[in-house]
């Protein structure tokens, strides 16, 4: 398929946060293409800081970029100026690793992780100039593929995706890619081909049947399979692992490790928790391996260990002591995604209680031990009282507890059972000094559970139950939230809904773009406003399901009959609890662990968790030299910064060399108390987009150090960054900050300003006591930055140099005189600005901040 990579430089300064988009991350992988290569690129339809939290998306990006014959690379849902940027400017979406427009991948496929990112996802189609709907793409268009929780009940999306992946895909995505690479059937035959392997839902094959306005079935092709098995590995140990060390800080900023796949707790209303059946557990001893392995490699400070309920996970204690063991000498710490009170002990709690946040979250879901039967929520409340008491004892500052509304069978009384554990909790919490923040959220029902019959309550009835909630809390200090009653009605809608539904989700985008459906954009009216103009009755998808007919998501099979959801429904009803598989001994009665299926026979490959040699060394071999001894154990470095990098802001700058420096396994001083930080200090602010040879750090280490040390870091710098030198600095030099007064920028100018008088534009205007120019909304006289110019003609070029303060006391900006002598923006960031030098005055002469004499200023520009 044709390629071409896109010049994205002229975008990047009209946008916020433009590392989002450059890519070139540690942990990254770019593979030349060669000719019979496949190319897959993985979308995420969410903006880079949340798309780059998904662990399943590295999997996947690693599995794939495994096979020597298939190239995988990333895009993310531009954010709002991004994206319409793009559209003003014609250019398509493209992906972080080469550049190359979505439109030029052989495949294009998206991780559907949430129901309401429907409509990120024709967006981000749409951008990249390929059809939203499947019907329309030719020949010359990628093969869209998707996978994911949603997968699960591919109905609603159906008509805009070629092919689904149900089920665990670090497998069978690979062996897809390959088939489609070696294919040369044409596209509707090479589908119709592709739907014969385990786990693929190709929906070209099968049609909805309605009688009347009700769905009522699906007419399917011949040879086509009904239902699709979904498919799932039963060894999660070897799964590929990669991280992506993001650039820009993420949503969960932390490493997370994958302890256990699955849960088998059966709460009734949890979708995750019966599509990721059956429960795979990797071995304690294997978990603590790969998290130091892990953290090793990417310098991240916390570790996450992750699965849908983690303290269930059966090896947590061992390993949280040996982690803890770690964690203190290597200074990260430990976090768990949520917590269930009777697996709390008190050498758990300390490990956990070094994690650098402040809040511990509890999931009790409903107030009363009767409605928590019905869910199937064993949770004792005296049992999570007690935890939440251990939990403020330790340090915490904020317990967070979920609960539900609108669950099957509830009252008044369950509800009013809600406030009575959150006043408890907040009793508790005053003890302490400690807040309670509680979250409400409205009962969804799910495909795939005991509950995905049910009926969701009304918007008005939910948002009732939630006030009766803060009237009865109202002089409590807690803090209550509630999401919108009315966006959880539309994510039920895109749950259960059939075909037609996708008619809704193009007008919703095609009225309001991508993040149609969140809160903080449009009203989630729109939605159904787009129903009732496609004459559909949300009361159909919102109301009660008959079990004895065929649901649109029965296109899938998990592997959980039928029946055995709606034996737990009954139960239920009954008020009765049903035990976790762990305490069912083995038990095989839902159906999902004959570990001898055809689709378990999917894991048969052993996969490697040999680490990329790029990780470490960026692709560059350490030079061997002498190991020199450093008489100080404070090292003050100078290192350049250019390339994509320059694209970073100052806090992301200061996390990427942060994270090098524990990636090289230097031994750097922290401070004291209960949250540790390394004594490591950065010069001044670099602009974001401004290139630097002269960006320097001081760093103290808690024992002398070697050139080898050095070198270390040298390799561990993402590629971008170089270490150019380095100096011990005994403890009375002053810091970079206080002593540091002026930088020198260096602008190359293009040739068409030398007949437009920009010189002598800008000489005047320097030479005014007065510059007025408007800086974040404050009108500022930028007059006072300026100390001294000059001009470097070679050849057909010209250099401007412009020394400006830069101190505590205010610092200047080159692209701000530029833009004041009359440059249009736009023109003035197309600029390449450079900081050559960060000085130290004294007396008319500068030096760097190594004491080393730089000169004058006519020294060195001859005025």
């Amino acid at each position: 398929m044709k390629s071409q990579s896109l010049n994205i430089a002229p975008l990047l300064p009209l946008i916020q946060k433009p590392a989002r988009y450059v890519g070139g991350e540690v942990g990254e992988v770019r593979k030349d293409f060669r000719e019979g290569m496949l190319r897959f690129c993985l979308c995420f339809p969410e903006i880079y800081e949340v798309g780059i939290c998904h662990t399943g998306s590295h999997i996947l990006y690693r599995a794939v970029n495994d096979a020597p014959s298939l190239i995988c690379e990333r895009a993310y849902h531009p954010a709002e100026d991004m994206d319409a940027l793009l559209r003003e400017r014609g250019v398509p979406l493209f992906s972080l690793e080469s550049k190359t427009p979505l439109g030029d991948f052989d495949v294009v496929g998206f991780s559907l992780q949430y129901e309401l990112s429907a409509t990120n996802v024709l967006e981000m189609l749409d951008l990249a100039g390929i059809p939203i709907r499947s019907a329309s793409r030719t020949e010359n268009d990628p093969i869209v593929i998707a996978g994911g929780p949603c997968a699960f009940q591919p109905e609603p999306m159906a008509p805009f995706i070629d092919l689904f992946v149900i089920g665990d895909g670090e497998v069978i995505l690979p062996q897809l890619l390959e088939r489609i690479r070696i294919s040369d059937l044409p596209r509707a035959e090479k589908l119709a081909e592709l739907a014969k392997m385990p786990g693929i839902y190709v929906p070209a094959l099968y049609e909805n049947i309605f009688e009347g306005n009700a769905f009522a079935g699906f007419k399917i092709k011949p040879d086509a399979p009904f239902p699709v098995d979904a498919v799932w590995v039963k060894d999660i140990e070897h799964s590929p692992q990669s991280d992506i060390v993001p650039w820009v800080e993420a949503v969960h900023d932390r490493l997370s490790v994958e302890v256990m796949r699955g849960c088998g707790r059966g709460c009734r209303f949890c979708s995750a928790g019966w599509i990721y059946r059956p429960v795979r557990e990797k071995p304690s001893e294997r978990v603590v391996e790969e998290c130091s392995q892990r953290l090793a490699e990417t310098g991240w400070e916390e570790l996450g260990l992750l699965s849908l309920s983690t303290t269930d996970y059966s090896g947590l204690s061992p390993s949280l002591a040996r982690l803890g063991a770690m964690a203190d000498k290597g200074n990260f710490s430990v976090s768990v995604p949520s917590i269930r009170p009777e697996h709390l002990d008190s050498a758990a709690l300390e490990v956990l209680a070094k994690v650098r946040k402040s809040s511990m979250t509890f999931a009790p879901e409903a107030g009363s031990e009767r409605l928590r039967a019905v869910i199937n929520k064993d949770i004792d409340i005296d049992g999570l009282l007690e935890a939440i008491e251990a939990v403020f004892a330790l340090g915490w500052k904020t317990v967070k507890l979920y609960f539900m509304v609108g669950l099957p069978t509830e009252t008044d009384e369950d509800i009013l059972a809600i406030a009575d554990i959150c006043a408890r909790a907040d009793r508790i919490a005053g003890r302490s000094r400690g807040k309670v923040n509680i979250s409400i959220s409205p009962f969804i029902p799910k495909p795939h559970t005991p509950f995905a019959w049910e009926a969701q309550i009304h918007a008005n009835e939910t948002s009732r139950k939630i006030s009766l909630v803060k009237s009865t809390l109202s002089r409590k200090r807690m803090k209550i939230s509630g999401r919108d009653p009315f966006q959880s009605a539309v994510e039920t809608i895109l749950s259960r809904g059939d075909r037609r539904v996708a008619d809704v989700i193009e007008r919703v985008w095609r009225s309001e773009g991508g993040f149609a459906a969140w809160s903080e954009y449009p009203d989630s009216g729109i939605w159904f406003d787009a129903m009732r103009e496609l004459e559909l009755d949300f009361e159909q998808f919102i109301g009660e399901f008959d079990t004895s007919k065929t649901a649109p998501w029965e296109i899938v099979n998990k592997g959980i009959p039928k029946a055995f959801l709606l034996k737990e429904r009954k139960l239920a009803y009954r008020g009765e609890f049903s035990p976790s598989c762990k305490d069912r001994g083995g038990c095989r009665e839902c159906g999902i662990c004959d570990f001898s299926a055809e689709t378990a026979s999917l894991s048969d490959k052993n996969f490697s968790v040999a680490t990329n040699p790029s990780n470490s060394a960026f692709g560059r071999k350490p030079r061997k030299q002498r190991v020199r001894p450093i008489q100080s154990n404070i090292i003050r470095a100078r290192y350049a910064k250019t390339g994509d990098v320059r694209w970073l802001g100052h806090l992301d700058t200061t996390r990427a060399v942060i994270r090098a420096v524990r990636r090289a396994g230097l031994d750097i001083a922290y401070s004291e108390g209960h949250h540790r930080h390394p004594k490591i200090a950065f010069g001044p602010p670099l602009p974001t987009g401004f290139s630097s040879r002269a960006e320097f750090i001081d760093m103290q280490f808690s024992s002398s150090i070697n050139s080898e040390s050095m070198d270390a870091l040298k390799s561990a710098l993402p590629l971008g960054f170089d270490l150019l030198d380095y100096q011990p600095v005994f403890k009375q030099a002053a810091s970079l900050f206080d002593s540091i007064g002026s930088a020198l920028f260096s602008i190359a100018l293009p040739e068409n300003l030398f007949d437009e008088g920009f010189c002598e534009k800008f000489d005047t205007l320097v030479a005014s006591e007065d510059i007025p120019f408007v800086r974040r909304g404050k009108e500022i006289n930028i007059a006072r930055f300026y100390i001294a110019h000059a001009w470097e003609r070679t050849g057909g070029s010209l250099m401007l140099k412009l020394l400006l303060q830069c101190s505590n006391e205010g610092s200047g900006r080159p692209d701000e005189f530029i833009t004041a002598v009359g440059l249009e923006r736009e023109v003035a960031s197309s600029l390449e600005f450079v900081r050559e030098e960060l000085l130290v005055e004294h007396a008319g002469i500068f030096y760097d901040p190594f004491g080393r004499k730089w000169g004058s200023w006519g020294e060195r520009y001859g005025r």
